[in-house]
């Protein structure tokens, strides 16, 4: 009776499933409280995602295979089929999954988001009131689609997408650029090998960025690499971070460590 009561509760409120493997692997990154404030989270975007999904209208597409989709947030240019990423994200944003509490952008700040997608944290940013955003953005395509949503804030230099241009072919037969320094062809690389190779120090150094004040960074197994051609930026300014940790690779627990090696202050939150 006792276990059929558990699974009749877990399936009328379902954030209480992780909050209770949680319990059971008690870990020092994501202790109880935490935990459930987590999964709760998790089940608000779920359902939100549904939502978000119910309002999209799509407006026009292009021949260059770029759809235009009206959204809660407004308009997006995305290319096509892949209205389902465009969802989630905006529904990342309404649930505050990179931001909340020590983590939101705030006004005036800088900001640095790896993998910017098509720009859904992105137009939270300038909403929030950035002064300046620097989305990196490996994938050509969506680049585009952020010079097309976002061209009035590259226009007023509030916006750098970065890469400006696409690589292109080295005498090696290799792809060179600020944000691939050296990478294999697109066909033999996968997008975290591609987004490990990249330098946050270099770049700031190389855009003459003066400040950093928050990094969100959704880098698909590379976290730990990204982090670590990141180590002046993060001594210097002490950016605020906001780091997915889905994959297996990114490790919570190993990111606290590596962050608290450093020795300047950071305390995670779950």
């Amino acid at each position: 009776m006792v276990v059929i009561g558990l699974g009749i509760t877990v399936w009328l409120y379902p954030p209480l499933f992780p909050w209770g493997l949680a319990q059971l692997d008690r870990s020092p990154f994501c202790p109880r409280d935490e935990a459930y404030r987590a999964s709760q989270r998790r089940y608000d975007l779920v359902k939100t995602i549904g939502k978000v999904q119910g309002g999209l209208h799509l407006l026009e597409t292009d021949t260059e295979g770029y759809e235009l989709w009206q959204t809660g947030a407004g308009k997006f240019w995305i290319p096509e089929r892949q209205v389902g990423a465009l969802s989630i994200a905006i529904a990342e944003q309404r649930v505050d999954l990179y931001g909340g509490s020590a983590f939101s952008v705030r006004e005036g700040d800088v900001v640095l988001d790896c993998n910017a997608g098509t720009g859904a944290y992105v137009r939270e940013a300038l909403q929030a009131g950035a002064a300046k955003i620097v989305a990196l953005e490996y994938d050509p395509r969506l680049r585009e689609s952020l010079r097309r949503n976002f061209k009035d804030a590259v226009g007023e230099g509030k916006l750098v997408i970065h890469p400006e241009k696409d690589a292109k072919p080295a005498d090696s037969g290799m792809r060179t650029s600020s944000l691939q320094p050296v990478i294999l062809t697109p066909e033999e690389t996968s997008s975290a090998e591609t987004i490990a190779s990249l330098k946050i120090d270099a770049l700031v150094e190389g855009l003459k960025i003066e400040r950093v004040d928050i990094i969100k960074m959704a880098t698909h197994g590379a976290a730990l690499k990204v982090l670590d051609g990141a180590r002046k930026t993060i001594r210097e300014y002490r950016p605020r971070l906001a780091i997915a940790t889905q994959e297996s690779e990114d490790d919570a627990n190993k990111i606290t460590e590596w962050l608290a090696a450093l020795n300047v202050g950071y305390t995670p939150e779950c």
